[in-house]
């Protein structure tokens, strides 16, 4: 079975669904938002469809932020089982390092275009409502280049026990 490369795939895999997660979550907050003020101004909805509307937009947020989270941790987790498992000869380091920068360069750009997104009217309360998304999409690089290095010294580490 060739296992050769499956890490920088599991990290573009991670970079992809949780930049679309905090997209997505940051979109449906504006959205159940919305359903929620007009259930709450409509008079044709008794109380108890108000209390129960305004309880899923309470719960929406927090638990949102917290799926990305965890979906960010299993990933950094299964990558690092990919980085244990992988057959990559030590030539290919250098390559993998170039792969990892240029990953990291798309960090950036996608740091930035989350940072644009979050100052817009619309969603400037985004930061306020998902902490743990915020932290992690804003300092994106950051993260990229920490999965990316502790998958790194697993492969070495690998390598010394073999």
């Amino acid at each position: 079975m060739n296992n050769k490369g499956n890490m920088v795939i599991g990290i573009v895999l991670l970079i992809v669904v949780v930049f679309t997660a905090g997209l997505t979550g940051l979109f449906m907050n504006n959205i159940v938002d919305e359903i929620n003020t007009e259930i709450q101004t409509d008079n044709s909805f008794n109380n108890e469809s108000k209390q129960i509307m305004s309880g899923v937009e309470e719960t929406y947020n927090p638990t949102v932020d917290y799926i990305i989270g965890l979906i960010l941790v299993l990933s950094w987790l299964f990558i690092l089982v990919l980085a244990w498992n992988g057959n990559e000869h030590p030539m290919l380091y250098i390559l993998l390092i170039v792969i990892l920068i240029i990953l990291a360069i798309v960090g950036a750009v996608l740091s930035n275009a989350w940072e644009d997104v979050t100052t817009e009217d619309e969603f400037i309360s985004a930061p306020a409502n998902f902490p743990i998304t915020n932290y992690l999409l804003t300092n994106f690089l950051v993260v990229i280049v920490l999965i990316g290095f502790s998958a790194f010294i697993i492969m070495f580490i690998k390598r010394r026990y073999n």
